[in-house]
């Protein structure tokens, strides 16, 4: 019955990033009912179902939900009875979603730059210099810079 609320919660969810449902016994039948509105969640980046009694069919299904959502980013799984080449599959699917994050959030940094280097261009179409594209990237590696305000000063920084 908890996890059908869950479940339900995860379907209906725009804001919520982060779940902690570690030490709960949800077993493979809840694991299964909340890998289904995993499928579904776009805004889920992580999620804890540290011993909670979950072995490989539960496991499965989470992983099969992975295959749909790729905004889940970690993933804890300890202390469940998942054997070593699932924990391994599931690992390779979160990573993925990682990396598809990276790069999402490098495409929007550039859009950043792009939009404001437009601004004083004109409309005229130009490409960015190497140095730009060297800091956008070590910005996207660091979630304590206040991206927009640094993305700003670094494109303003080109027409001084």
């Amino acid at each position: 019955v908890g996890a059908q609320a869950i479940s339900k919660a995860l379907m209906q969810n725009e804001t919520l990033i982060q779940l902690d449902l570690g030490d709960n016994r949800i077993g493979d039948v809840g694991t299964k009912t909340i890998s289904e509105a995993l499928s579904k969640n776009s805004t889920l980046t992580g999620l804890n179902l540290g011993n909670n009694t979950i072995e490989d069919v539960g496991a499965q299904a989470i992983s099969e939900a992975l295959v749909q959502n790729t905004t889940l980013i970690q993933v804890d799984l300890e202390d469940n009875g998942i054997s070593d080449s699932l924990m391994s599959k599931i690992g390779l699917q979160v990573k993925r979603n990682k990396e598809k994050q990276a790069s999402f959030e490098s495409v929007k940094a550039s859009a950043k730059v792009l939009s404001i280097l437009s601004q004083h261009q004109s409309g005229v179409f130009f490409s960015l210099p190497r140095e730009l594209n060297i800091k956008i990237a070590s910005l996207t590696g660091n979630s304590k810079v206040d991206s927009e305000a640094r993305l700003t000063e670094i494109a303003n920084s080109f027409f001084k």
